[in-house]
């Protein structure tokens, strides 16, 4: 027979593991290739230290002459909180009533809503390593009607996602929270709301519920946002990647000038 209980020790047993390996290994190439560990997580925070540059402390000399000076490594000290990230299911009290006397009929049902979950997690992920952090789906224009708005960017993945839009004038935030989108039009560009919107959102900004600063540093934040891990980086510039435009003539011979300029002095593991 299928219990909460039960159901709750087969989520924990079989497809906690199952799902994380999934999501640890299937989320895309680029995911994969980045180094995880729990080597400098302190509590709720990570921290670390990082030289800026080279120290310095190799240096030529005559043989029988003074040795240089010494040198010291620069740090610099990242504190960062860890970011929380969840993901829910759903199985209503009628389906599981429904499936007391079936496991197998059960253990479809779980299957198709931890494949959802999955599928859901793996494109939030990929949207997040190219975003910068702030969770920001895109920037609202003027309204059409009292559900209809103008938006920047419209992809067909915002129909049924759960935003919040804050408003350009800070303390104007109320019925524009936890609102849902209906549906998107690529030719008109814009998006319909579950319900009227009386708040002044023109011009505001677009996040998935809850979201907002709150995700993952992804690479948005490392080439766009004016600082890094809390420094600016026009006072630190080793937080600056080094940006090389092509004007859409990719060659071999630039990719050659940009491995090179990024061997200077650094150790390259992925470009």
């Amino acid at each position: 027979m299928v219990t909460i209980e039960n159901a709750d020790k087969a989520l924990k047993d079989y497809y906690l593991d199952a799902v994380s390996a999934q999501l640890n290994d299937g989320i895309s190439p680029f995911f994969a290739a980045i180094e995880k560990n729990t080597n400098n997580v302190y509590g709720k925070d990570v921290k670390m230290s990082v030289v800026r540059g080279t120290c310095g402390n190799v240096l030529a000399g005559s043989e029988d002459g003074d040795l240089p000076a010494p040198y010291k490594n620069r740090y610099l000290a990242i504190t960062m909180p860890l970011k929380n990230l969840y993901g829910t299911v759903e199985i209503s009290d009628k389906a599981l009533r429904a499936s007391r006397d079936n496991s197998g009929a059960f253990v479809n049902l779980l299957n198709a809503e931890m494949e959802g979950l999955i599928m859901s997690a793996r494109h939030n992920f990929q949207r997040m390593l190219f975003g910068d952090g702030t969770g920001l789906i895109c920037s609202v224009g003027d309204s059409i009607t009292d559900k209809e708005y103008v938006v920047d960017v419209v992809k067909d993945y915002y129909v049924g996602l759960t935003v919040d839009v804050v408003p350009t004038t800070p303390g104007l935030e109320g019925d524009s929270y936890g609102l849902v989108i209906t549906a998107v039009n690529h030719k008109t560009s814009t998006v319909t709301f579950s319900k009227a919107v009386e708040d002044a959102i023109c011009n505001g900004k677009m996040y998935l519920h809850g979201c907002k600063d709150n995700e993952l540093t992804g690479l948005g934040a490392i080439f766009d946002s004016a600082s890094l891990y809390g420094y600016t980086k026009t006072s630190e510039p080793y937080f600056a990647p080094y940006v090389f435009d092509a004007n859409k003539k990719f060659t071999e011979e630039m990719l050659t000038d940009v491995i090179d300029r990024m061997e200077e002095g650094l150790t390259v593991k992925s470009i």
